[in-house]
């Protein structure tokens, strides 16, 4: 089913997201993709959840079809401003917050601040804080123009994921390429991001946010994944009593688009084995009698 494309406000900023499910009734459930990327990347994951499960995807500021924020503020607090005005404006009442990513450190950061307004947190293949070295290349790279290809068949075709692997099917490459361009000011194509979101500071520590949350936490990780380690994954399930640990064998880091079933599943389990679904319909019940 192809979702609905809306939009909100977060105070100046017009953001847009998608809508899988309209007019179900049951759980509901927020996806953030991560840097660089857009809300279509939830498609293949979103497509396979339970018809009766409500499911919204973001475009985060600065991503995908939402406006760029000038001056650049793009710190997991920024981001976690716009969740908990989406979740106002849609008058959700304790969604699940999937992210994966930096959209991972950006719901670990808003579930921290609202922990009354989170029923539970997903975080798929979180990245632990970059080095010092790895800040200076975003830094670099958040400098440098944005490229612009002549036409969109193109821009297409050079597309690429970051960081390169080779888990992702060309279908969904294609898929994903066609959804990651816009026209550019100058004419021709570019990528459809703003390149300052690279080089800011995220604003908040996943090991912090991690030790300080207070709802269930399912943390997912790909086997193969240069993001997420095994010793940071590890580290982040020991840090939280109630966090659930599953690492999807053979996988890299585009987890939604390489393994979007498998996620799915995941997904479906963690919210189910908590109860989170019969708490919905058990409140559900109750408002309707």
């Amino acid at each position: 089913m192809k979702p609905l494309e809306k939009s909100f406000h977060s105070r100046a900023l017009k953001l847009h997201y998608l809508e899988w499910n309209g007019g179900a009734r049951g759980p509901a459930l927020v996806f953030l993709h991560g840097a660089g990327a857009n809300a279509w990347w939830w498609d293949l994951v979103c497509r396979r959840m339970p018809a009766s499960w409500r499911l919204w995807a973001l475009d985060q500021r600065g991503h995908g079809a939402s406006q760029w924020a000038r001056p650049p503020a793009y710190g997991a607090p920024d981001y976690a401003a716009d969740i908990a005005a989406f979740v106002r404006a849609l008058a959700l009442n304790a969604p699940v917050i999937v992210g994966h990513s930096m959209g991972a450190l950006n719901g670990l950061a808003y579930a921290a601040a609202f922990p009354a307004a989170v029923s539970a947190a997903v975080a798929v293949d979180v990245a632990a804080p970059p080095s010092a070295r790895r800040k200076r290349l975003l830094s670099r790279l958040a400098q440098m123009p944005a490229p612009v290809y002549p036409d969109l068949a193109a821009a297409r075709r050079r597309f690429s994921l970051m960081p390169p692997e080779d888990g992702v099917a060309s279908s969904v490459r294609s898929f994903i390429a066609a959804r990651s361009v816009a026209p550019a000011r100058q004419g021709g194509y570019t990528l459809s991001f703003d390149r300052a979101l690279l080089g800011a500071d995220a604003g908040a520590d996943v090991f912090t946010l991690v030790r300080a949350l207070t709802v269930p936490l399912l943390l997912v990780r790909g086997e193969r994944s240069q993001a997420m380690s095994a010793t940071t994954a590890a580290q982040l399930a020991r840090l939280n009593p109630g966090a659930t640990m599953v690492t999807l064998g053979g996988a890299g880091h585009h987890i939604p688009l390489e393994r979007p079933r498998e996620l799915a599943r995941a997904i479906v389990a963690f919210v189910r084995l908590r109860g989170l679904d019969r708490a919905w319909a058990a409140e559900r019940a109750e408002r309707s009698g």
